[in-house]
């Protein structure tokens, strides 16, 4: 059997530094910097946001459907040079005007031609994994590869993008000036698009047959393909589990457990770390124990980390009960990150055998149409568990019935899903 050069799976893992770093920042900052540094209305702001998200989802089975057709590695180079200044536009665009209807009007235009961009560099990627990674083990060294540069990206995006910013003013984020945030964004920009280049210098697309299936038939075709349905229920789940604990990190740190921010930062440090280190451990568990085991060994000891969690006294501060969990929950964020996101490429390498099309990247694009719903219903939970007035405690508990939904899922996968997607 060929072992894929380390060169290689970090040349085809390197775009997930690029696609995560421009995601995150616009999750984490855009509503903040539309809001408080340009002035728009929370809800407009809200508005422009939410719709830009849809219309992301929606763009997702369409641009699979056309790289599937006209050709994956193509359809990067297309979108590339659209999202890059897209993602500065959407900072500068709103501060060419004064009033807020045509600040409005660029802020959302720019967001749909990001939008369009950002699609055709990642789904396509996606959709090439089934031939890079042709074994279902093989898939779990890629995804935890892929994995390594997603968190990568994350770090920067929650931590170096604000400090960047208030490196340059010694003022609250909320007061810094706009044309430092376009800088960032400028630099942002150029880190993403040279971590692209490993991947288009050095990736080459197999050649195949183009797709003749609508789009529509082959998504609609999945609920015929074993187990795929059940699949992308456990995926949407493990998405909930993981972002709806992120969304309440914040709160349940700072209220409950009565950390300032640089405590906050050391937790979170641990969870980065100890997930980075957990990554090969979960690569070894799915090669001997199927990646649907190495799934639910992740959800259980999420729920272990949650537990420890709720026991943590309330403004206790920094307490080996409270770095005991972030090291657990580090280690099954791991788990729920590497094994969900190893299965996308089984389920699309399965699905295109049984139509006899290479309909991976219309395949791919069903997950990443779960993925951007769950992390929105994620956010919406919270917010809305925040709203009822709970207990800080209580934010855990999204977390924890989405990691036991995992638990039962896998359960009634367990024995299937390898012996399917092999």
């Amino acid at each position: 059997m060929t072992v894929t050069p380390l060169r290689d799976r970090l040349a085809f893992g390197s775009p997930d530094l690029s696609v995560t770093l421009l995601f995150a920042t616009v999750n984490g900052w855009l509503l903040f910097y539309l809001v408080t540094i340009v002035g728009l209305p929370p809800l407009w702001a809200g508005t422009v946001f939410v719709a830009g998200r849809i219309c992301d989802a929606l763009l997702d089975p369409l641009i699979g459907a056309f790289a599937d057709r006209f050709g994956r590695k193509r359809t990067i180079a297309m979108g590339l040079p659209i999202a890059a200044p897209a993602f500065i536009a959407l900072w500068a665009a709103p501060l060419w005007f004064e009033d807020t209807t045509p600040q409005l009007i660029a802020a959302a235009a720019a967001f749909l031609v990001f939008t369009i961009g950002y699609t055709c560099v990642s789904i396509p990627r996606l959709g090439m994994l089934p031939s890079f990674a042709p074994t279902y083990h093989d898939r779990s060294v890629q995804a935890a590869v892929d994995m390594a540069f997603v968190f990568c990206a994350l770090l920067i995006a929650s931590t170096l993008f604000p400090a960047a910013i208030g490196a340059h003013h010694d003022v609250p984020l909320s007061d810094s000036d706009a044309t430092t945030w376009v800088g960032v964004a400028i630099a942002m920009t150029v880190i993403s698009v040279a971590a692209y280049l490993p991947f288009l210098m050095k990736i080459t697309e197999k050649a195949r047959a183009s797709v003749q299936v609508s789009p529509w038939k082959a998504l609609a075709g999945l609920s015929a393909t074993g187990n795929a349905i059940k699949t992308l229920v456990t995926f949407a789940a493990s998405v909930v589990a993981l972002v709806s604990l992120q969304s309440a990190l914040p709160f349940w740190m700072e209220i409950g457990v009565g950390l300032r921010a640089e405590g906050q930062a050391i937790v979170l440090g641990t969870v980065f770390a100890a997930t980075f280190a957990s990554l090969r451990m979960w690569v070894v568990v799915c090669r001997n124990r199927g990646k649907v085991d190495a799934l639910l060994y992740a959800a259980l000891l999420y729920l272990v980390a949650l537990a420890l969690a709720a026991l943590v006294p309330v403004n206790s501060g920094m307490s080996v009960l409270l770095f005991a969990a972030a090291i657990l929950a580090g280690i099954a964020t791991g788990g729920l990150s590497v094994c969900p996101w190893a299965m996308i490429p089984d389920v699309a390498a399965a699905h295109a055998a049984r139509l006899g099309e290479p309909v991976e990247g219309i395949s791919t694009a069903a997950f990443t149409m779960t993925n951007k719903a769950a992390v929105a219903a994620s956010i919406f939970g919270n917010a809305g568990l925040l709203a009822m007035d709970v207990t800080v405690t209580a934010t855990l508990a999204l977390p924890a019935i989405s990691a036991a939904s995992v638990v039962m899922l896998c359960r009634s996968l367990k024995g299937s899903c390898q012996s399917e997607w092999a």
